[in-house]
């Protein structure tokens, strides 16, 4: 009697609709299906059978902390803005990831419960000083503290430690009725606000440093244990470098635009030459403000602006020009990305560095000159913050167009990483979603898992952990690519689970996320030509089982489907 053949499909990045992916399998093959599901422990797998064969595809896009929606897009931002901090507390491993970076762990904690709220106080202080009246003040005061404590409940679910800003709410409502108690918004709670605010933002880049160094510092031992061939690389420490500063360069170029937004509240009449009550009173803000800070405000945003606006510059360039090179059809385009993001990961520990070192330097001077800092009037610090700002418009490339699918790819990635209990996790549970399907499938069955971009990643370590033997076909990998070159993360480990499956992998030349896997242990890669990284699924024969070329400008149609 013949085995069945049953095919497992593990979709990438992004959210196809269910059953897409099996249509496009049966439209390459030339069969007709019945669409319907199966329904495992809870959990609906499309399913698609035809003659001779049976297909599943695992439906795992809503283990994404991201869903669809209006907010989606701040969501992908602060889930990848927080994951990064959590996947810097880990030694990426082939088992579960468990935090095991202390001091990164405290920077972690401290950004989070502290270092995103620090601004609160001063700003509200700031916007108490130009209402007319004290119910207006109080209205304002309310609704500062309201915010925070709306903020923090939707932040919590991302990790625990922004519950932090349940005590900034508590502290911004009292000194909120001590500068109304004592009718003095720009006196001594202005400064002790302001200089909460800079100890802060101290104490945060302080941490930053310290767990650069704890990196460091774990990375040579790594070396020093592992043999030779499998030593973690420098672009590893690069990679787990920018896990710790990419966060706390985001957060600044946030809070720059926060103060920008507040300061847009100031009444035009401040800026005019003759002198009036509201610009008196926004002096005198502007003095107490400069009293409780601990450094040059001009100084510090113009290096902070420099070098943040330089990362984005640098990976936006990357971006660019693989744009270009793919659309004129450039084989290397895909290659030469990852390149020049290894470039830009080797070249912002310089600029980090020489930015920390002048402005730390700058602070040294004027402390030795007996002078904390130069005191800027109020016109200047609203251009200051106008102008830092605009450290995050090189990065809202990433957000829109063709250059958000390379976010998503990273997103997953990172979400991989976080370790086991974060709510960002995802790695457990997306192994388990495929573990489920194969532990009900027929124990003679001929299986093909075929998985791509991360779907690979998933489709691989659930494979491995099933025991089974089977055929896993992956396409557009980053298991080598990115997991291996960047992080250091060997999937295949030494390749001894190649014994109980067979593997072979299809990528195109120009993809920017995959390439070829296992070099090591002679693992069959089918190179293919242009195309991307997405796509792969209208192009997998599963008669062949590989990716065949894709026409250029091909317009195909998916078929039409039955469904019972």
């Amino acid at each position: 009697m013949d085995r069945q053949t049953i095919v497992v499909a593990v979709h990438g990045v992004g959210e196809a609709s269910p059953g897409d992916i099996l249509a496009d399998l049966l439209r390459q093959a030339r069969l007709t299906g019945v669409f319907d599901h199966l329904l495992v422990c809870g959990v609906s797998y499309p399913r698609a059978q035809a003659t001779g064969k049976i297909l599943y595809e695992i439906p795992w896009a809503d283990l994404r902390p991201v869903v669809t929606g209006g907010l989606s897009l701040i969501i992908e931002v602060v889930a990848l803005f927080t994951a990064m901090l959590q996947a810097a507390t880990v030694e990426p491993s082939a088992s579960v990831t468990k935090p095991n970076f202390q001091i990164a762990r405290t920077y972690k904690a401290v950004l989070l419960a502290a270092g995103i709220w620090c601004l609160f106080p001063p700003v509200m202080l700031l916007l108490l000083q130009f209402q007319p009246g004290r119910l207006q003040q109080v209205f304002i005061a309310s609704s500062v503290v309201i915010f925070i404590v709306i903020l923090t409940f939707w932040l919590k679910k991302f990790d625990r430690c922004f519950l932090g800003g349940f005590v900034w709410a508590l502290g911004t409502a009292c000194l909120a009725v001590w500068a109304l108690a004592s009718e003095s918004t720009d006196g001594v709670p202005l400064v002790i606000a302001a200089r909460i605010y800079a100890v802060a933002q101290f104490v945060v880049l302080g941490l930053a440093l310290a767990a650069i160094a704890e990196s460091t510092w774990q990375w040579r031992k790594e070396r020093s244990r592992r043999p030779a061939g499998d030593k973690p690389t420098a672009l590893h420490l690069m990679t787990r470098w920018a896990f710790i500063y990419v966060p706390l360069m985001l957060a600044s170029g946030v809070g720059a635009l926060g103060w920008a937004l507040a300061l847009q509240h100031v009444p035009a009449s401040t800026q005019q030459s003759v002198p009036d009550p509201t610009q008196q009173k926004f002096s005198s803000w502007a003095e107490a403000f400069n009293e409780g800070l601990l450094y040059d405000l001009w100084n510090a945003e113009v290096l902070f602006t420099a070098a943040v606006t330089f990362y984005g510059l640098a990976l936006l360039a990357v971006g660019v020009v693989y744009l270009v090179r793919s659309k004129r059809y450039r084989p290397s385009a895909g290659s030469n990305s990852r390149d020049g993001l290894a470039a830009v990961l080797f070249l912002m520990p310089f600029i980090l560095t020489a930015t920390t070192v002048l402005f730390l330097t700058d602070i040294a001077w004027d402390w030795l000159g007996g002078c904390l800092h130069r005191p800027e009037p109020g016109e200047r610090i609203i251009q200051i913050y106008q102008i830092s700002a605009l450290r995050l418009v090189p990065f809202l490339a990433f957000l829109v167009g063709p250059l958000a699918i390379g976010l998503k790819v990273a997103g997953d990635v990172i979400f991989y990483l976080c370790p086991q209990g974060s709510p960002l996790a995802i790695r457990e549970k997306a192994r388990e979603r495929v573990l489920q399907l194969l532990k009900v499938l027929p124990p003679n069955a001929d299986i093909h898992l075929i998985g791509h971009s991360q779907g690979s990643v998933i489709g691989l370590e659930a494979a491995t952990a099933s025991g089974r033997h089977m055929k896993v076909h992956i396409m557009g990998s980053p298991i080598d690519s990115l997991y291996q070159r960047f992080i250091g993360l060997n999937l295949l480990g030494d390749g001894e689970l190649l014994r109980r499956i067979i593997l072979d992998n299809s990528y195109r030349r120009d993809d920017y996320i995959g390439g070829e896997v296992g070099e090591h242990f002679a693992v069959p890669n089918f190179p293919v030509e242009f195309g991307g990284h997405t796509g792969y699924w209208r192009f997998f024969d599963i008669a062949k089982w590989q990716v065949i070329p894709k026409p250029i400008n091909s317009d195909l149609v998916p078929p039409d489907r039955t469904r019972c």
